[in-house]
């Protein structure tokens, strides 16, 4: 039922040579014997007099659109050029592809905090006030061209109404926030020319872990009125090997005593903070360290580990001549 036109040029207002309809399918068309399929098309004209066959003047074939497809291919040209001649004196599989494409779509999703990092969403807060938008310019990032953009609501849903099905092959992305890494829908979304559900994003908010190291004057394992200790070595046993090993994030306690790792994700849950002993001290707070929560946001602070440094004591023993009670001269 698709009409498909024969002509001299690419303008139907010059005069055509031909028009013919797309087969049903199921008869013969071209009266080979053969019945021939859905969507078959055929011309059998004589050579126009006015082409010169010197110069390879081509004829050309084009489809009538219809309203609500789109053509597929050939897309550019949306036409076929041809030279026939006693040479080629036939011109075969020139195909035509169109898919039928409503004028809108609707596009819809829900951005979630991802509290586990797993890139699963089950059990997962909404995350409202950040910004989705369709990337026209395929930038990868949102420019004035992206026409498109909307902001997540308070329980992280978001939606595009009537947006042109003429941006499919576009891709629907987010500005993801401050702070945050994605983990469900890095890649974004492609739109496909339909209305699309369930484009979601996730994100995982980056941690923090600080604390402060104490010199434990008593020993009691609290640090009320304890000096702070500078220059030692907090470390993230990653490797889980209770030691400071190659690949351990670490750093130095400040004057102050203070220590802390920042910009941390859920790739360190589970793991311990531990400090790296100084000589001829023991541990009064902190001695089996500390595991790092590793939830979305989950800042942790008051980590604090504590030292008791040993001492020595000391004396003579002394043979009191005189019995007098004094060593001088003992």
């Amino acid at each position: 039922g698709w009409t498909i036109v024969l002509d001299n040029d690419t303008n139907p207002d010059n005069g055509v040579i031909a028009t013919t309809t797309t087969a049903p399918g199921g008869t013969d068309v071209n009266g080979d014997g053969v019945n021939d399929p859905i969507g078959f098309y055929w011309f059998s004209v004589t050579p126009d007099a006015n082409k010169s066959t010197t110069s390879n003047d081509p004829y050309y074939v084009y489809e009538t659109s219809q309203t609500g497809w789109t053509q597929s291919w050939p897309v550019n040209p949306n036409n076929y050029q041809i030279t026939i001649d006693a040479t080629n004196p036939t011109a075969k599989d020139k195909n035509f592809g169109n898919w039928n494409r409503p004028a809108t779509i609707d596009l819809s999703g829900t951005k979630y905090i991802d509290i586990n990092g797993d890139g699963q969403t089950t059990g997962d807060p909404g995350l409202g006030g950040v910004t989705i938008f369709i990337d026209v310019d395929n930038s990868g990032t949102l420019n004035t061209g992206d026409l498109s953009t909307t902001t997540t609501a308070n329980d992280g849903s978001w939606s595009f109404a009537g947006v042109d099905a003429t941006l499919a092959g576009k891709k629907v992305l987010e500005v993801v926030p401050s702070g945050y890494i994605q983990t469900l829908g890095n890649a974004g979304y492609t739109i496909t020319g339909t209305s699309q559900t369930n484009l979601n994003f996730a994100n995982f908010k980056l941690f923090s872990i600080s604390g402060t190291k104490y010199n434990d004057i008593n020993g009691d394992g609290q640090t009320t009125g304890d000096p702070v200790l500078a220059g030692v070595t907090i470390f993230i046993d990653a490797d889980g090997s209770n030691t400071l090993t190659d690949g351990d994030p670490k750093t130095i306690t400040a004057n102050d005593g203070t220590w802390s790792f920042s910009n941390l994700d859920y790739n360190l849950a589970g793991k311990k903070v531990l400090e790296v002993l100084p000589s001829g001290s023991v541990q009064t707070l902190g001695a089996n360290g500390y595991t790092i929560a590793g939830t979305s946001g989950n800042d942790q602070s008051g980590l604090n580990f504590a030292n008791f440094k040993l001492f020595s004591i000391s004396g003579t023993k002394y043979n009191d001549i005189n019995g007098d009670g004094q060593t001088t001269g003992d």
